[in-house]
């Protein structure tokens, strides 16, 4: 049998879990502004591409799209690197 405490204890925790709502946008927002940093770009290059050893901050540049009609950001990620250009795109789930 359970105790009056551990009786109260569960039905806390099931209306803190009912009441808590993911925030969507957080992966989103982190991930941009992760690589709105030139360093972080440059690192994430290298881990794609280990064997060009001889790039530089100064040699990628953002090309991250804006939306013309939502006048807000993509969560997408654009940037070249010299003559490459790299473009992550985020799958969306219905």
């Amino acid at each position: 049998m359970k105790t009056e405490s551990q009786n109260k204890t569960e039905e806390n925790e099931s209306k803190t879990t009912e009441a808590v709502k993911p925030k969507h946008t957080t992966k989103d927002s982190v991930f941009k502004s992760l690589f709105s940093h030139s360093e972080y770009l440059l690192q994430l290059y290298r881990s794609l591409h280990p064997e060009d050893t001889e790039i530089t901050e100064t040699d990628i540049t953002d090309i991250t799209l804006e939306s013309v009609l939502a006048g807000r950001e993509y969560n997408d990620l654009g940037f070249t690197v010299k003559d490459k250009f790299i473009i992550l795109v985020e799958a969306q789930s219905t």
